[in-house]
């Protein structure tokens, strides 16, 4: 029999949903397609109860608190502590075919335990390594981060806020890259700007006068503004002409009307991000919105922020709730 079949034990299973922070399974089982999906991820080394187990031991790692007053926290919960420990370590049996301390040993510790930390914080796509030797999620905290510091001497939160993976709310942003930010959508502006006076100063013939439909009417621009302002705000309505509601916004809509494709993706990052593959365009779609239940998602162990993850819930809840009205006759 194969040994990647053999089945958990209750109380493992328990112990995993807990620590994700399912506190009231199994007396509610709104655990059970998180669990699987942790399960389905197997790589298929050791017993489902060795993955297990030492997923638990992963999670248990940035999720606990140290207590010893000599411990200092900078660096406590780091990803480098959890992979020294494994690599050094014997009696390991999910690297019971490696020799402790080795090379071997160490680069089949990071790529496990990289692979459990991207399945249990939903970015698995992020952290596996690549055929060109890269992790996404490593390569972006070099390019991204502020502080001189390497990757791995992070804990799981502090990774995934300095590689700017996931979305981060106004409160949450940089000042630095704030003000980045502005001076990029001003610069913008200004060759938008430029680009409507060539096109006012070639002639109104094309754009005529600016329309009462515009998003920005002569009394909210002011008496100072210029028309062209005008022009491209036109330019956009004519955009917004065509445009399809947002309360008959969905797959069906997407995919007739805008040559849209539905992808499912199990990293969060990618939410609603849409994609150009082979011409057409691809929208994704985060397939297991009933893991951000997980309290240890929103924790300060991973660090997804609770907007993101009722964003994300949300954009779910108003597709069924249109589902269940057309199926009672409603809507």
């Amino acid at each position: 029999m194969s040994r990647r079949r053999t089945n958990p034990s209750n109380h493992l299973r328990i112990a995993l949903a807990h620590a994700l922070g399912y506190d009231d399974y199994p007396n509610d089982l709104r655990a059970e397609p998180h669990l699987r999906y942790i399960e389905n991820r197997h790589i298929g080394r050791g017993t489902l109860e060795e993955y297990l187990a030492l997923f638990l031991r992963v999670i248990k790692h940035f999720s606990v608190h140290h207590e010893k007053p000599t411990e200092t926290p900078v660096g406590s919960h780091s990803i480098r502590e959890l992979l020294d420990a494994f690599t050094g370590a014997d009696g390991e049996a999910m690297f019971a075919d490696t020799k402790a301390g080795s090379v071997s040993r160490k680069e089949d510790v990071e790529d496990t335990v990289m692979y459990m930390v991207g399945t249990w914080a939903m970015l698995l796509s992020s952290f596996v390594q690549l055929p060109n030797g890269f992790r996404k999620v490593t390569l972006a905290y070099k390019l991204q981060a502020e502080v001189h510091k390497e990757a791995y001497d992070e804990d799981l939160a502090g990774l995934l806020r300095r590689s700017y993976l996931l979305p981060r709310s106004n409160t949450e942003s940089d000042p630095a890259k704030a003000a980045l930010d502005d001076d990029i959508v001003r610069t913008a502006a200004k060759l938008v700007s430029l680009l409507s006076r060539s096109s006012a100063a070639e002639g109104n013939s094309l754009l005529g006068t600016p329309s009462s439909r515009s998003l920005l009417t002569q009394s909210t621009l002011g008496p100072t503004r210029r028309w062209d302002s005008l022009y491209q705000v036109d330019a956009m309505d004519s955009l917004e002409a065509m445009a399809i509601r947002a309360s008959r916004l969905n797959a069906f809509t997407l995919n007739v009307f805008a040559a849209v494709e539905i992808s499912w993706t199990y990293n969060i990052s990618r939410h609603m991000m849409l994609s150009r593959i082979g011409g057409r365009y691809v929208l994704e779609l985060f397939a297991l919105p009933c893991a951000l239940n997980a309290d240890s998602l929103t924790s300060s162990a991973v660090g997804i922020s609770s907007e993101l993850a009722q964003e994300i819930q949300e954009s779910y809840l108003h597709g069924r709730n249109r589902a269940s009205m057309r199926q009672s006759g409603v809507g």
